[in-house]
């Protein structure tokens, strides 16, 4: 298979966004002043230390770069990478961040760094979501108030704002947290509130990977056939992260005619799993890194900003925000 067709049903080419520039790139899409990155040099043995890697595609791309112990497809693809990942410090919700969660999971970009205090996402106690139009103010027991949390989408950023409620012992009240005038907060995946208990879990395997002689309800088998057997499981790539599998027939994320060979395409049928192609659950990345780690943040009236990089920076309390 031509180099330039595993590069698009990977990702690199046809959703991954990459500058054509290597070295510099300006301006970062969160905001927040520019952005510069010059690239290091790739390692002399690239090449043989990236051999195994997927961006080597076997050995077809003659590119590929070693640098920091991550293999990139070529060396102007570190910056790419750098700049989304350092949207995602500001705007873990935006487009460079959502895009930097899809080409971790195609190999592209190497993953983000857990920052302190990031388990909070995952850890949340969901029977203590407080019901909308309901506040830390208006909990009235100690009991009812530690863990429980509030969302809202009305802060500087517009999006979905998760901030834990604690209770005030000089005060003998709940209050929703706050430190040095900021409110502290993390962005969590919609998918952190989803009852899990209800799903089944693939542990480490892809939602359109594993093995086509297992017929099981979740099994490969359903999952590629079956909308119900797909969204009723979800992957768990490491241990810190749980993300969906979703349902793409039909959409422009999922075209039959491009992730299946002309041979598949003419023989779709359901009672051999190794003949005809069905790529509809998961055909590509997800579009969001699940519930995962993410930076505490600290938000005033205008922005939002990891509470550790804000000068001097905020500290926030352990047992409030769980740390990792």
């Amino acid at each position: 298979m031509a180099l330039s067709r595993i590069a698009l049903l990977l990702g690199v080419s046809r959703v991954a966004g990459f500058s054509t520039t290597p070295g510099s790139l300006m301006a970062r899409s969160s905001g927040d002043g520019d952005y510069v990155c010059t690239a290091p040099e790739c390692a002399e043995d690239s090449q043989e230390r990236c051999k195994e890697s997927v961006m080597a595609y076997g050995g077809q791309n003659k590119k590929v770069c070693f640098i920091d112990g991550f293999c990139y497809f070529k060396k102007g693809n570190f910056c790419s990478c750098d700049k989304m990942a350092e949207a995602c410090k500001f705007y873990p919700t935006s487009s460079d961040c959502k895009q930097h969660a899809k080409n971790v999971a195609d190999g592209a970009c190497k993953p983000l760094e857990a920052a302190i205090g990031t388990t909070f996402c995952k850890e949340l106690d969901l029977s203590k979501k407080l019901p909308e139009g309901t506040w830390c103010g208006t909990v009235k027991s100690e009991d009812a108030c530690t863990g429980s949390f509030l969302t809202y989408d009305n802060g500087p950023t517009g999006e979905e704002t998760f901030q834990p409620c604690y209770w005030d012992t000089a005060k003998d009240k709940c209050k929703k947290y706050k430190e040095s005038g900021y409110d502290v907060v993390g962005f969590c995946d919609p998918f952190c509130l989803v009852d899990k208990s209800e799903l089944h879990s693939l542990g480490t395997e892809k939602c359109n990977t594993g093995l086509y002689t297992d017929y099981s309800t979740h099994g490969l088998f359903n999952r590629l056939r079956s909308e119900e057997a797909c969204t009723g499981a979800y992957t768990s790539p490491t241990a810190d992260v749980d993300n969906s599998c979703d349902w793409l027939a039909g959409t422009d994320r999922c075209d039959p005619s491009f992730y299946c060979n002309a041979a598949d395409d003419t023989d779709l049928t359901d009672d051999d799993p190794y003949t005809g192609c069905f790529p509809a659950c998961n055909c590509q990345s997800p579009l969001t890194t699940g519930c995962a780690p993410v930076p505490v943040m600290c938000c005033d009236r205008n922005a939002c900003t990891p509470c550790d990089e804000l000068n001097p920076p905020v500290e926030f309390e352990i047992q409030i925000f769980k740390a990792n």
